[in-house]
């Protein structure tokens, strides 16, 4: 991703040099062969580690929503089956369109991803609840296919993670992240359930409170 991004600034850098003609497309030709290259093996990873997340997330997303089968796709901007001479074709094609935008119009950067529960679009027709509950359970799936390529279990930090949820489904992730390892969560909520072999800390004021005050309660 370091890489790609160096190729996709210095080809934008040279769509806004005001070069027209064949003195643009022969500055181009070595930045696109090369966005081309490095583009197409971050789209074939990108597919691999989708393929392990949609897996998790299928089993996941029910559990903590109660219902809703899962789909996550990957939406390119090329066919599937796409080589590097056909990116380069299709940089060639949009030139005119990039020099007009001063941006490479054609890449991953410029990819998608789709998210369907029960056939639909979350991001359409999802409720604001099952959105943020979808954010969380695709953080939450990416524990398992870090975990097996590691060895060990991430540390997972969840920033106001349970806020917009229904009490069910908050009980419900809460029950999930007291079996998944190590977990920091953070709440505004002084009524959550207590949680087993857990700790709580009080935050006023920027300040770390007293920890006696809550030990008690254990949490997350």
């Amino acid at each position: 991703m370091r890489r790609y991004r160096q190729i996709l600034a210095r080809r934008n850098h040279l769509l806004q040099s005001g070069l027209t003609g064949s003195a643009i497309r022969s500055a181009l030709a070595p930045w696109s062969e090369q966005l081309a290259r490095v583009g197409l093996e971050i789209v074939g990873r990108r597919r691999t580690a989708l393929e392990a997340l949609q897996e998790e997330a299928r089993t996941l997303y029910p559990t903590l929503a109660g219902t809703g089968e899962v789909s996550l796709r990957y939406c390119g901007g090329l066919p599937d089956e796409a080589g590097e001479a056909d990116v380069v074709a299709a940089l060639e094609v949009r030139l005119a369109e990039e020099v007009r935008r001063g941006q490479t119009v054609v890449g991953p950067h410029r990819d998608d991803l789709l998210i369907e529960v029960d056939g639909r679009d979350l991001r359409l027709y999802g409720s604001r609840g099952q959105q943020r509950l979808m954010a969380l359970a695709l953080r939450l799936a990416e524990a398992g296919p870090v975990a097996r390529a590691v060895g060990s279990a991430p540390v997972l930090l969840l920033d106001d993670a349970l806020s917009e949820l229904d009490p069910q489904v908050e009980a419900r992730v809460l029950e999930h992240v007291a079996t998944a390892g190590q977990v920091f969560l953070t709440t505004a909520d002084p009524t959550l359930p207590e949680a087993r072999r857990a700790t709580w800390w009080d935050i006023r004021g920027g300040r770390v409170a007293e920890p006696a005050l809550r030990a008690v309660r254990g949490a997350a």
